[in-house]
């Protein structure tokens, strides 16, 4: 959302971080910069989950790109919400939240971090944490696996 000054955004801000919408809060942040404009490699861009992106080949050993697959997400919650989650632990190249052919959610995905060690925080952190009300998996993708897609 975009606002006419500075200080009306941080007055909305203000007013609605935490208000509860439909029994849950609204989580809001200052847009970062750094992250580049909507659409581009590693931010969220309205994918529909085609599943065609090269992470994980080391299979999270090297320092290159590896591929985190989670499960057990509440189909309702925002592909926008998870991504959020994860990149609190690194640099994201590609988001996947994997839709039926209607586009709806299958409450499953994958992220492609940029390190291992991402990577790794963010399994260490997040596989058993509880998000909307559910226990998710989440687990380095390893190379045979098709992921359920």
């Amino acid at each position: 959302v975009e606002f006419g000054s500075p200080a009306h955004a941080a007055s909305a801000m203000d007013a609605l971080d935490g208000h509860d919408v439909d029994g849950r809060p609204l989580m809001l942040e200052w847009e970062d910069p750094g992250r580049g404009a909507r659409g581009e490699a590693g931010n969220f861009g309205g994918h529909k989950g085609d599943g065609k992106f090269g992470g994980g080949k080391d299979g999270g050993k090297g320092g290159g790109d590896t591929t985190v697959v989670f499960r057990n997400v509440l189909f309702e919650t925002p592909a926008r919400f998870m991504m959020d989650l994860f990149k609190k632990y690194g640099y994201i190249k590609a988001f996947d939240l994997w839709r039926t052919p209607e586009g709806r959610s299958k409450g499953a995905g994958s992220v492609v971090f940029k390190k291992a060690a991402e990577a790794h925080a963010a399994v260490s952190e997040l596989n058993g944490a509880e998000v909307d009300g559910r226990i998710i998996s989440v687990e380095i993708e390893s190379g045979g696996k098709g992921g359920g897609r």
